[in-house]
């Protein structure tokens, strides 16, 4: 079990779970940023502009969704993970500590290690998101994730949205969550 997961600033909820009630919301923002991503791509390969996600009016908090229930399910698949950092590269030097940077001694991150991890933001005693991250192209990884996907949508149904692949669908829905594990195996097997 990993005691630390740190991640780079870059990789912040990039891709998330939100509440079913929220698909119209995401699928409008995904919409934004693929045609942002398009409209802001340089010929260098860079970007001249960013997008920044759009945080959508319907939460986990709006969902009723208990802190607890969500911490218990999670914990049923893949082991809590308390250290959560997130900096940018001079904060993965031990002796640098960065100004901008995220140090939570005590996060609701429950997962294998950067490769896999699903982390829980809170307000109060009830979940307000969900986010996570997967590079791994691991058989079994890919299933610990797809189970703890599944913890979250058995308390609240959930959608799937990931900016790095633009993909978004829901949980229970078989065909997308096949081809998101087939594509995130194809790419972080490689």
């Amino acid at each position: 079990m990993p005691e630390l997961i740190h991640i780079h600033e870059d990789n912040w909820e990039m891709r998330r779970l939100y509440p079913l009630a929220a698909r119209a919301e995401a699928e409008a923002d995904m919409r934004a940023a693929i045609a942002a991503a398009e409209r802001n791509r340089l010929p260098s390969g860079g970007y001249s502009d960013m997008h920044i996600i759009g945080a959508p009016d319907h939460t986990y908090v709006d969902a009723g969704l208990r802190l607890a229930d969500a911490a218990a399910a999670l914990e049923a698949v893949m082991p809590r993970v308390r250290r959560f950092h997130s900096t940018a590269m001079a904060g993965f030097d031990p002796a640098c500590r960065d100004a901008m940077g995220s140090y939570n001694e005590d996060a609701w991150c429950f997962g294998l290690g950067t490769h896999c991890y699903v982390k829980i933001e809170p307000r109060g005693d009830l979940v307000e998101r969900i986010w996570f991250d997967i590079e791994s192209g691991d058989q079994d990884v890919l299933i610990t994730l797809r189970k703890a996907f599944r913890a979250i949508d058995a308390l609240s149904p959930s959608i799937i949205t990931d900016y790095f692949l633009e993909m978004m669908g829901a949980v229970t829905d078989h065909g997308f969550m096949a081809d998101y594990l087939t594509t995130c195996r194809a790419l972080y097997s490689a």
